[in-house]
């Protein structure tokens, strides 16, 4: 992941929590921002931004 650029990835988790896509992925996407100190910039994964299955 450290080739995507910062924006990219924003959008892209922003973009994952607008499908419902999987928890596990959304926390995945989000522990990243974290290492890049990007997690200002977008709410933290919850069971409500997710499908239940």
């Amino acid at each position: 992941m450290e080739q995507i650029r910062n924006d990219i990835l924003i959008d892209a988790y922003l973009k994952a929590i607008e499908l419902e896509l999987d928890l596990e992925f959304l926390e995945l996407l989000y522990q990243e921002l974290q290492t890049r100190e990007l997690e200002q910039f977008v709410s933290p994964p919850s069971k409500k931004t997710t499908k239940i299955s």
